[in-house]
């Protein structure tokens, strides 16, 4: 390809590609789509005495039992769509499987509305969660005491109308409010990054096309070390959309 004819497309694509990145971004910071997740963080409060000895045992209300652990579960919408409970078609519920027993009756500790609704009610040992409405970041944290272990992972299964991918986990990191400062960081550094390599290549590609030195491999280098820089800043836009709100945080 001539120096010409890219002298002539430079232009072009310098006019397409932001108008193709940007449309990216707001596509996925403004999806209306439903998207409910849940995260959780387990804690043992008394730890299993097997390993210890076979002459302690330890007892829950008179019962005995293996060990006992606190599990702090969020249930959140991240999507823009709301979800209301005429669209939840199979109940939601909470379990850790076969061997773990739930030994208190569940409570709920946090709401991000009170206008929600939110509820929990234990069936056996499984726990319902139930609400009126779940708007954009909308949802609450319940504690579930148990006899899992540290490494218990609680599942949260249902079926919701418009949800084919169903109830998502996510890590509790998108939780702490603290990270929400950071992402902002990040991509801020990413944008400043990005802004200046084309401040520095821009004037350099001019100087070259009109000294006739432009080439397809430079182009394909300036490229390369622009677009990591994109893909960076359109991750932590998204993984800053994803940071719930301090309501939401598992911590006290």
């Amino acid at each position: 390809m001539s120096l010409t004819d890219w002298h002539t497309w430079i232009p072009v694509i310098a006019s397409v590609v932001p108008g193709i990145l940007f449309t990216v971004i707001l596509r996925v910071l403004d999806r209306t789509e439903r998207i409910p997740v849940f995260y959780h963080r387990t804690t043992s409060i008394v730890a299993s005495a097997d390993k210890y000895s076979e002459d302690i045992e330890i007892y829950y209300k008179g019962k005995p039992v293996p060990q006992v652990s606190v599990t702090r579960l969020g249930f959140a919408n991240i999507g823009k769509g709301p979800i209301t409970k005429g669209e939840v078609r199979k109940p939601i519920r909470l379990s850790f499987g076969h061997e773990v027993s739930i030994l208190r009756k569940p409570k709920v500790l946090k709401r991000s509305r009170q206008d929600i609704d939110f509820a929990v009610v234990r069936e056996g040992d499984t726990v319902k969660l139930s609400f009126d409405h779940l708007d954009y970041m909308d949802g609450a944290v319940v504690e579930v005491i148990h006899t899992g272990d540290e490494h218990a992972k609680p599942q949260v299964q249902g079926t919701i109308r418009g949800v084919r991918k169903g109830i998502k986990q996510i890590s509790h990191r998108y939780a702490e409010t603290r990270r929400r400062k950071w992402l902002l960081i990040f991509a801020a550094l990413s944008l400043c990054t990005l802004a200046y390599a084309l401040v520095t290549l821009i004037p350099a590609f001019k100087s070259d096309i009109s000294h006739g030195r432009l080439s397809i491999w430079a182009t394909l280098l300036a490229i390369c070390l622009v677009l990591p820089f994109l893909v960076l800043l359109i991750q932590s836009l998204v993984d800053w959309r994803r940071t719930l709100p301090r309501s939401l945080s598992l911590d006290d």
